[in-house]
C-alpha cells in the first residue's frame, strides 16, 4: 500500500509510511555492504598482488646476491667481558674485507659486497607468521643465492695468546695465532687468506696495487703449478706482474707462457705493453688487435658486461693510436676512462692532444692532476715528455725521458724500455748532439723498431744519407702496421731536399694511418716544394680535417694559398696560426712573414 501511494504521488501515511521508511533504509545499508564488501575485496586482491611482487622482488634480488656474509664470532665469556665479542670480531673481519674489495675491481671476477648476519636492532614482521622481512630475505639468499658465508672463533690458548679461526663455507682457513693487542693485524690476515681462497685473482691485483711484489710472486708460483688450465694461466699472468717493474724480459717470458696455456684478458695486455716498451713494434699492435677482438666476441670469461664495455672503449682508444688516429683515441679514452684514476685519464689526453698538436690543451691536461706519489711523478713523465717533443722543447723532452729512466732503473737492473731510449737519442739528436745519440742508440737491440728508427735520424742529421735510408726502409719493414716510421722517413728526406721521395715516404705512411694528419700535412709541404701550391692547399685541407688547431699545418696553408695569389684567404690563415700552438722555430718563420707582408 504505501508503495502504490508513493508511485501514485501520494505521501503515504501511518504505519505504512513507517513501513517504507525502514524498508528503504534496510536497502540502503544493504547497498552500502555490498559495496564496501567489493572494496574490501578489491583491497585484498591488491595486498595479495602487492605482497606477491614484493616476493617476486626479493626473489629475483635473492638469487642475485653473491657476496660475502660474515656471522658473529664465537668467543669465550672471558674476552666477551672485555668488549671482545663475537658482533666485535666480525665486524673488524668486514672491515678488513671493505678494506681489500676497492683495490680488486680490476681483477677478473667481479668484486662483492661484505655484509654481516646478524640481526638488525628493528625489523618488519609479516603479520600472522612471526617472521620478519629480514628473516625471510636472508632464507631466500640462502635458498637462491650465490654468496659465501664466513664464520669462526676466537679461542683462548693456556699461554694467554688467542687463535683466531675462520670458515669459509664450512671449511677452516688455516689459524692464525697472535696476542690480543695483535687482534686487528689477526683480522687482517684472515681477511686476506679469504681472498686468497675465494677470489684468488681479486687477491693478485690486491697485492700488486700495495706493491707487494714478493708476496705476489710466491702466490702465482703456486697458482702456475695447478693442474687446471684457466689457474695455471691466470698463475703465469700474476708472475709476470710481480716482475714488471724491475725484469722486463721474465715478466714477458711469463706473460707468453700464460697465453700460451689459456688467452687471459691481463697476460695480453701487459705483454702488448712490454712489446711496446722493447720497441717491438708489430707485435704490439697485433696483441692490441687481437685484444679488441677478444673483447667484441665476448671470449674472455669471468668479465662483467660493464668492464668489458669500458675495455673496449680503451683498447679500441690503443688500436687507434697504433695508427695516428689521435683524434679517434682521445675519444674512446674518454669513454672508457669514465672515472678518474690516478691521472691515468689525464695523462693519456694530453699525449692524444700533444700528437694533435694542441700543446695549450696538452698541458692544461696534465696540470689537472697533481701527482702526490712517486709513482704518479713517475707515470707523468712519458706524457710530459711527449707534449715537450710537440712544443719544439727537446731540452725538456730529454730531461724528462732522463728522469723517467733513471727512476725505472733505481734498484731495477732487469728493467728495459728501449722506445725511451730511441726517444732520448731523437732528442739528443735534435739538440745537435750526435756523438751521444750514437753512442746510445748503438746499444739497442735490432729488432726494436723505433731503435732502427733513431740510428736513420742519427745518420740523417750526420749527412749520411744512404745509411739513413737503409735505416729508415729498415723501421719501415720491420713495423708493416705502423706509419711512424715512414712518416719519420719523410721529414728526413724531405729535410734534405728530396720532396719526391719525401712523398712516396708520406703516402705509404698515409696508407697505413690515414687518419693521421701528420703524413697528409707531409705531403702538402713535399708538394709546396715542388712548386704545386694548389696540391699542396687541397692536402693542408684535408690534414685540418684532422688536426683543427695544428698551428704549423695553417701556416704552411697560408704559404700555399699565398703563391695561389689568394692574399685574403692566406692572410686569415696566417692569423688563425698566430692563435694557435707554434713551436719556437715556427713562430720565428711566422714574424718573418709579418714582417714581409701586414698580417
Amino acid at each position: 500500500m504505501a508503495m502504490e501511494a508513493e508511485a501514485k504521488g501520494v505521501a503515504p501515511e501511518g504505519v505504512a509510511h513507517e513501513l517504507l521508511s525502514k524498508q528503504s533504509a534496510l536497502i540502503g545499508w544493504q547497498i552500502a555492504s555490498e559495496r564496501a564488501g567489493f572494496a574490501l575485496k578489491v583491497l585484498t586482491g591488491a595486498a595479495g598482488l602487492t605482497a606477491a611482487g614484493l616476493l617476486a622482488s626479493m626473489a629475483w634480488q635473492a638469487s642475485r646476491a653473491d657476496g660475502l656474509v660474515v656471522a658473529p664470532f664465537s668467543t669465550p665469556p672471558s674476552l666477551a667481558a672485555r668488549g671482545m665479542t663475537g658482533e666485535a670480531v666480525a665486524a673488524q673481519l668486514i672491515d678488513q674485507l671493505a678494506l681489500i674489495e676497492p683495490f680488486t675491481r680490476g681483477a677478473s671476477e667481479d668484486s662483492r659486497q661484505v655484509s654481516s648476519d646478524w640481526k638488525p636492532a628493528f625489523s618488519v614482521q609479516i603479520p600472522q607468521t612471526g617472521i620478519s622481512l629480514d628473516q625471510l630475505q636472508a632464507w631466500l639468499r640462502t635458498q637462491l643465492g650465490h654468496e659465501h658465508r664466513i664464520a669462526g672463533e676466537v679461542a683462548l690458548l693456556d699461554d694467554g695468546r688467542l687463535r683466531l679461526t675462520a670458515r669459509s663455507e664450512a671449511t677452516p682457513l688455516p689459524p692464525v695465532v697472535g696476542r690480543a693487542d695483535e687482534l686487528s693485524a689477526m683480522v687482517q690476515a684472515v681477511a686476506e687468506a679469504i681472498y686468497e681462497r675465494d677470489q684468488p685473482n681479486a687477491y693478485g691485483v690486491f697485492l700488486d696495487s700495495k706493491g707487494r711484489h714478493d708476496d705476489l710472486a710466491r702466490f702465482a708460483r703456486g697458482r702456475s703449478q695447478s693442474r687446471d688450465v684457466r689457474t695455471r694461466a691466470y698463475g703465469y699472468t700474476g708472475l709476470g706482474v710481480s716482475l714488471f717493474a724491475k725484469d722486463t724480459l721474465g715478466a714477458r717470458e711469463a706473460f707468453q707462457r700464460s697465453l700460451d696455456v689459456f688467452p687471459t684478458r691481463m697476460a695480453r695486455q701487459n705483454l702488448a705493453s712490454i712489446e711496446e716498451q722493447l720497441g717491438r713494434t708489430d707485435a704490439a699492435m697485433r696483441l692490441d688487435r687481437d685484444d679488441l677482438h677478444a673483447l667484441k666476441e665476448r671470449l674472455y670469461d669471468n668479465l662483467s658486461e660493464r668492464r668489458r664495455r669500458e675495455q673496449v672503449k680503451i683498447v679500441g682508444g690503443f688500436v687507434a693510436e697504433d695508427v695516428g688516429d689521435y683524434a679517434g683515441a682521445l675519444a674512446l679514452f674518454r669513454g672508457g676512462f669514465a672515472t678518474p684514476r690516478a691521472g691515468f685519464r689525464e695523462n693519456i689526453a694530453a699525449t692524444q692532444l700533444a700528437a694533435l698538436h694542441e700543446i695549450t690543451g696538452a698541458r692544461r691536461e696534465l696540470n689537472r692532476f697533481e701527482p702526490l706519489s712517486a709513482a704518479d711523478i713517475l707515470r707523468r713523465r712519458g706524457p710530459a715528455a711527449r707534449v715537450a717533443e710537440a712544443a719544439g722543447d727537446s731540452s725538456m723532452a730529454l730531461a724528462e725521458w732522463d728522469a723517467y729512466v733513471a727512476a725505472r732503473t733505481q734498484n731495477a737492473p732487469g728493467f728495459v724500455n728501449h722506445r725511451a731510449t730511441a726517444r732520448r737519442a731523437e732528442a739528443l739528436t735534435r739538440l745537435g748532439r750526435t756523438g751521444e745519440a750514437a753512442a746510445l742508440v748503438a746499444a739497442t737491440p735490432l729488432d726494436c723498431e723505433p731503435c732502427v728508427q733513431a740510428r736513420g735520424a742519427v745518420a740523417a742529421a750526420l749527412g749520411r744519407r744512404a745509411e739513413a735510408d737503409h735505416w729508415y726502409g729498415e723501421a719501415v719493414r720491420m713495423a708493416p702496421l705502423s706509419p711512424f716510421a715512414a712518416e719519420a722517413w719523410g721529414r728526413a728526406r724531405l729535410a734534405r731536399g728530396d720532396p719526391d721521395g719525401a712523398a712516396d715516404a708520406f703516402r705509404v705512411a698515409v696508407g697505413r694511418g690515414p687518419r693521421w694528419a701528420d703524413p697528409v700535412e707531409g705531403e702538402g709541404e713535399a708538394l709546396l716544394a715542388k712548386g704545386d701550391a694548389r696540391g699542396a692547399a687541397a692536402k693542408f685541407a684535408a690534414a685540418a680535417k684532422l688536426a683543427p688547431r695544428w698551428g704549423r699545418l695553417h701556416l704552411k696553408w697560408g704559404e700555399a694559398l699565398a703563391k695561389l695569389g689568394k692574399a685574403d684567404e692566406a692572410r686569415a690563415k696566417r692569423r688563425a696560426a698566430a692563435a694557435m700552438d707554434l713551436t719556437p722555430a715556427e713562430r720565428a718563420e711566422l714574424a718573418a712573414l709579418s714582417r714581409e707582408r701586414t698580417i
